[in-house]
């Protein structure tokens, strides 16, 4: 418990003093709503919580996607990741301290969205947020976030990272967004909570939950030291 503390006290002190990480990702975001709330212009309401939900999650989605690689572009540029993989430092824990990192920007990022689509397709979203989709919002984002850091830690050797990060990334990701649109669009429907719209937010958090705990049991794996003897020996 100590190191993780430790550890993430060293992420939010960091990450505070880089926001570049956090501020591109969220304008890219944010610049792909605006560009899609111009290029749709009026909508019936009939339609407009459904193409708000679809903007909402493709947004986050490749927010999320740009934050991963320029959150590990952090961490490598200082040597931490070598430094960890190298020592006996609890892997776990550090682990840990990241991904609540991870999380915490990632949920901001989200919200943000949420407040832009709100904004700007008329609050249509906004009627939408009960308990059942602010669960499935965080729940998500905690899985999406040991997915990355898993996939991204799995891949960062590759001298073409980007590109087969991407290829493992949005396949592994797509079910929990259909999951949580298919939840958001049956509550946009009915105007309340329903048993499909349950099943389908069961159905995201159980695989949230597979995922956090395949991140942390392989994660230890992945940092192990002859990885990186490996690949000095290889050059």
């Amino acid at each position: 418990m100590k190191s993780y503390l430790i550890f993430l006290r060293f992420y939010l002190q960091s990450s505070s003093k880089k926001l570049d990480g956090f501020i591109g990702p969220m304008l890219f975001s944010i610049t792909t709503i605006v560009l899609f709330q111009f290029a749709y212009g009026h909508i019936q309401d009939i339609t407009r919580q459904e193409m708000a939900i679809g903007q909402l999650h493709l947004s986050v989605l490749l927010g999320m996607f740009i934050f991963f690689l320029r959150s590990f572009a952090v961490d490598t540029e200082d040597g931490f990741i070598t430094h960890i993989r190298v020592t006996d430092a609890p892997k776990t824990s550090w682990f840990l301290a990241k991904l609540t990192q991870v999380f915490i920007w990632l949920m901001l990022l989200a919200t943000l969205n949420i407040v832009a689509v709100g904004i700007l397709w008329h609050s249509s979203i906004w009627d939408l947020v009960n308990i059942q989709t602010a669960t499935i919002t965080i729940v998500n984002i905690l899985g999406i976030s040991a997915l990355g850091l898993l996939v991204i830690f799995a891949v960062h050797l590759s001298s073409i990272m980007e590109i087969i990060f991407s290829l493992i990334f949005f396949p592994l990701s797509t079910p929990l967004f259909l999951c949580s649109i298919q939840c958001w669009s049956e509550i946009a429907k009915s105007g309340e909570t329903t048993e499909l719209s349950t099943n389908w937010a069961m159905a995201s958090i159980s695989i949230s939950v597979i995922l956090l705990t395949i991140s942390i049991l392989l994660i230890g794996e992945l940092l192990q030291p002859q990885r990186e003897t490996q690949k000095v020996e290889n050059k």
